[in-house]
């Protein structure tokens, strides 16, 4: 059996982006391709990030890799290790406080 492997690879890091996370995840939810995956790490965030992200693991809407650093190492260290983490035949960066269009 031929693993499933995602077609788009969508990666973000992120810090205390809680309150804007909800419409990247929403906007990565309701696209009409599903073949993706969402790469996403916390960066040592001190707001309900860790919690929301891993409500959003548990809706099973789309394959979400995440990770999470207790300090914050830095956007730069951060994405050194979400990079190798994708899948992907395609990746492309979001950041945590923007969204897709609608068949983006």
């Amino acid at each position: 059996m031929q693993k499933k492997t995602p077609f788009f690879s969508v990666v973000t890091a992120t810090h205390n982006r809680c309150n804007y996370l909800g419409f990247l995840y929403k906007s990565l939810a309701s696209q009409s391709y599903k073949k993706i995956e969402w790469i996403v790490g916390n960066d040592g965030s001190t707001d309900k990030t860790d919690k929301l992200i891993k409500s959003f693991i548990k809706e099973k809407k789309i394959k979400i890799k995440y990770i999470k650093s207790n300090v914050r190492i830095g956007k730069s260290k951060m994405d050194n290790l979400l990079f190798p983490l994708v899948s992907g035949k395609y990746q492309c960066y979001c950041g945590s406080d923007d969204y897709f269009k609608k068949n983006a």
